[in-house]
């Protein structure tokens, strides 16, 4: 008898696979080779780019008891990235103000200016090219029409140069809604190598924009690029406010 699963792996002679690892995928050659990856763990973590606050109808806490929290965390950072949709009329204004008089007060922790835009059936966005421009960090997502053209609904969001993140990919909910059918090949292979394409998508004026294999400008969001530029971003903002005050406190 043994009193632990790491008991039995030592037992047999293979490192203990933690159960996110156990997908058939090679771990256990891996294991019997001692060749495991680290997991990222709790403590690794410096921040959270995707929360929604209670000014979503999804978020049950303010700004500020979220930024509580995710200080007691240990967190650097946190986005707040409300859902678009409630942010018009104004409201976005508004909430810039509230996260900017709270940075005053959080030392060198910092709320980032963040949204989650929504993808449209069409491929557009639900939120202007200047407004995202000054945004921290954007999340672009689909919320419906989950059958109509997903991948291409994707990809032509990874294209716009305001877009970090793509959030939720194949938006499924356990228990609740299955996955839409989203080719992760294509979100996931480098732009020069996806398959050339005619149709032209739509911007958001109406008008036509390029087809999904034109050159972009540098800042832009690949399900296959490392999100290091768009972090690093955020950090310099991060970094360049707390240096304008330099006596805040920790």
């Amino acid at each position: 008898k043994t009193g632990s699963e790491q008991e039995v792996y030592e037992f047999l002679g293979y490192q203990y696979i933690p159960p996110e690892l156990r997908e058939n995928l090679g771990e256990l050659e891996a294991a019997r080779n001692g060749e495991l990856p680290a997991l990222v763990e709790l403590g690794d973590l410096r921040g959270d780019l995707h929360a929604h606050s209670s000014w979503s109808s999804d978020g049950k806490n303010t700004i500020e008891e979220m930024a509580a929290v995710a200080k007691s965390r240990g967190y650097s950072y946190l986005a707040v990235t409300d859902h678009s949709h409630y942010l018009r009329e104004g409201r976005l204004e508004a909430q810039d103000r509230e996260i900017e008089a709270l940075n005053e007060r959080l030392g060198r922790f910092r709320l980032l200016k963040g949204i989650e835009v929504n993808i449209r059936a069409d491929g557009t966005l639900d939120v202007d090219d200047e407004t995202l421009a000054r945004r921290d960090w954007v999340v672009a997502s689909l919320h419906t029409a989950f059958d109509k053209n997903p991948t291409e609904r994707v990809v032509a969001a990874m294209e716009n140069p305001h877009v970090d993140c793509i959030g939720h990919l194949t938006a499924r909910k356990i228990n609740r809604r299955g996955p839409a059918d989203i080719d992760l090949g294509a979100c996931s292979r480098p732009r020069s190598r996806r398959t050339p394409s005619s149709r032209s998508t739509p911007s958001r004026t109406g008008s036509t924009s390029a087809t999904l294999t034109r050159a972009r400008p540098a800042r832009r969001a690949s399900c296959s690029r490392s999100p290091a530029t768009p972090i690093r971003r955020a950090r310099s903002r991060i970094r360049s406010s707390a240096s304008a005050r330099p006596g805040a406190p920790g």
